[in-house]
């Protein structure tokens, strides 16, 4: 058995839950890798498709495929299990849907290897989505295909471009230290809140200016996706606000981090339109960390809603503004026209 196999240097965590149209090209990227040092742990979360025999054709092929068949607990319960799986000393998370260049874990190894980092950075290639093109691994701008070094976590916080857990390698050790682990209670924006933790817990982080990740959206993020394409009670679209708002004590809650996260997502927008005034400690929160932003983030709600409010979305929609204080304020204005009527 070769070294590198018996002795990975990453493990790659694949969540799966019916991905079976690109899986194949998924896990097609990680053989292709120009190292070999690297075990892949493929969790099936109940996949009701063809996703599992894939993965269990793959597993045959090549040792390297860890595949583990569950029943449905969710994203993070699956990314969970993966890294108790792991036995490699780093780690690095990819969408069953999206894809690896060739020589990404390659440039991660010689990373190690110059600076040991506890968090390596790349960026992403969004492809098949409105937002077409590089996604740059920091808000400021870096050079093309430059490296810049942190001396923690904490000071990055501010300057990282993509909230996701993917475009990311963490070194092991600090999730295990810290008893980091993806919140199995929040169904969206739960890596936001992983990687906030593990910034925070890093002493030292590489950044890559290249497009390492292969990023296909389908034109939606996964949290708009899944804010008008499931059916979820209210409860689980209110906390990916409080995931946003509640990120870690160490940056104190109010970092450019989760604000620029919470504008540049659509669904968290139209979520705080049609909640803004029901609940009031979200919008106290928010009107307490991100006082700068507070007016722009009500503002450039209103175009947000707009672009959802079509017919097809317009049961969700009234069903939002019911549960909201407009609806109850025009559920009383009903109630008193009934009244005087009578």
């Amino acid at each position: 058995m070769n070294p590198a196999t018996r002795h990975p240097l990453f493990s790659i965590i694949i969540p799966v839950y019916r991905n079976e149209k690109r899986l194949a090209a998924c896990l097609d990227s990680i053989r292709s890798q120009t190292v070999e040092e690297w075990e892949c742990i493929c969790i099936d979360d109940g996949s009701t498709d063809g996703s599992g025999a894939i993965l269990d054709e793959y597993g045959a092929r090549d040792a390297r495929f860890k595949i583990i068949h569950k029943r449905n607990e969710g994203v993070s319960a699956a990314r969970n299990l993966g890294m108790e799986l792991a036995q490699a000393p780093y780690l690095m998370f990819v969408d069953a849907d999206d894809e690896l260049l060739p020589e990404t874990l390659q440039c991660c190894r010689q990373a190690i290897r110059d600076s040991s980092p506890g968090i390596i950075v790349f960026g992403a290639h969004l492809l098949d989505a409105d937002w077409k093109g590089f996604l740059a691994p920091t808000v400021s701008p870096m050079p093309e295909d430059s490296t810049a070094s942190f001396s923690s976590g904490v000071p990055f916080v501010a300057n990282n471009n993509i909230p996701a857990c993917w475009g990311k390698v963490y070194e092991k050790e600090i999730l295990v230290k810290n008893k980091i682990k993806f919140p199995e209670g929040v169904k969206f924006a739960e890596d936001l809140y992983f990687t906030a933790q593990c910034f925070c817990h890093c002493t030292s982080v590489t950044v890559i200016n290249k497009p390492f990740y292969q990023y296909f959206t389908n034109g939606e993020t996964g949290v708009t996706s899944n804010f008008f394409n499931r059916k979820m009670p209210l409860e689980d679209y209110m906390n990916a606000l409080h995931a946003v708002l509640n990120l870690s004590n160490c940056i104190d809650g109010r970092s450019p981090y989760s604000s620029n996260y919470f504008l540049r997502s659509r669904s968290l927008l139209v979520l705080f339109r049609l909640c803004y005034s029901n609940y009031k400690l979200i919008s106290g929160r928010i009107k307490t960390l991100y006082p700068e932003h507070e007016q722009t983030i009500r503002r450039e709600s209103f175009p947000a809603l707009k672009k959802y409010a079509t017919l097809a979305n317009l049961p969700l929609v009234l069903y939002f503004f019911l549960k909201s204080n407009y609806g109850r304020t025009f559920k009383n204005w009903l109630a008193g026209k009934k009244h005087i009527s009578t």
